[in-house]
């Protein structure tokens, strides 16, 4: 590879599907399978070219887990299918190393853009008592969908988590950088 490390060029992978799927969610509230499905074959195929079957398998574990700890997010309609195939294809570059620390990022920068828009739009109250409201939900309901608070109701504010995990990238690849993560 000419002197490229592998770590540089998953980073790179993973940032580049991150941004790209984060700027088509901002903009047209969709992450576009053509996007996140050969995403996700190409970060396998890149772990697996560069560090064979071991390679393969640690990003399909990274996959794996990212549906185990996100599915349930959209089954309960938490977050649309386009996040969490956005996540697997930033996951599949990531490996076993990264994809944690990718989903970490995204999570802190949904919550913090969240209670800015919540704040700007003078919802912060309302927001923090709905979060309150999905919590109890979700401890008596297991896996249903809030009847009013999810992402099929076109009343309820929606956030693109797209743009977190596009930032969730950056924020990775600094920290990384700076020698913190």
């Amino acid at each position: 590879m000419h002197g490229l490390s592998h770590p540089l060029l998953y980073a790179t992978g993973f940032t580049l599907v991150g941004v790209i799927g984060g700027a088509c969610d901002l903009r047209t509230r969709r992450v576009p399978n053509c996007l996140t499905f050969p995403s996700i074959v190409l970060g396998i195929a890149l772990h697996g070219t560069l560090d064979g079957w071991h390679g393969a398998a640690n990003a399909l574990i990274a996959c794996g887990l990212i549906l185990l700890i996100m599915f349930p997010v959209a089954l309960r309609r938490g977050m649309g299918m386009g996040d969490i195939k956005l996540l697997l294809a930033t996951s599949a570059f990531a490996g076993t190393q990264k994809f944690l620390m990718v989903l970490a990022a995204s999570i802190l920068i949904a919550g913090i853009l969240a209670i800015a828009v919540s704040i700007r739009k003078h919802y912060l109250k309302t927001a923090i008592r709905n979060a309150f409201v999905l919590l109890r939900h979700a401890a008596e309901q297991p896996l249903t969908p809030h009847p009013e608070l999810n992402i099929d109701n076109p009343t309820a504010h929606h956030l693109p988590f797209g743009v977190a995990v596009a930032l969730g990238c950056i924020l990775t690849v600094v920290l990384t950088i700076r020698g913190q993560a």
